[in-house]
């Protein structure tokens, strides 16, 4: 069942999630050493310590900026891997509240 903090949740994913590795498309920077970035992760885990998708998006960004670091990934890859996983999740809540709106109109 979706929590009534879900959206507050996918808007917090998705402003994090734009931020993920290349601070723009012109430079090799990436966010995963980036304090702010990393505080902005810890403290949405610690709002929602039992949202797996909260946990899910933060365990993915530690992984890529892991092999993005040691140059297993390129930050483009990395930032195409994130987005495609990030998208599905917020796809599935997004659907997942219709099916409850539409479940509290019967």
């Amino acid at each position: 069942m979706l929590k009534k903090s879900s959206f507050f949740l996918i808007c917090l994913i998705i402003i994090i999630s734009f931020n993920t590795f290349a601070k723009d498309n012109k430079t090799p920077e990436y966010y995963c050493d980036d304090k702010e970035t990393i505080m902005e992760y810890e403290a949405l885990i610690q709002k929602y310590p039992n949202d797996p998708n909260a946990h899910a998006l933060h365990a993915l960004w530690l992984g890529l900026c892991i092999k993005t670091g040691r140059g297993d990934l390129t930050i483009p890859e990395a930032n195409a891997i994130f987005d495609d996983i990030r998208n599905k999740i917020i796809g599935e809540m997004k659907e997942e509240k219709k099916k409850k709106e539409e479940g509290e109109k019967l």
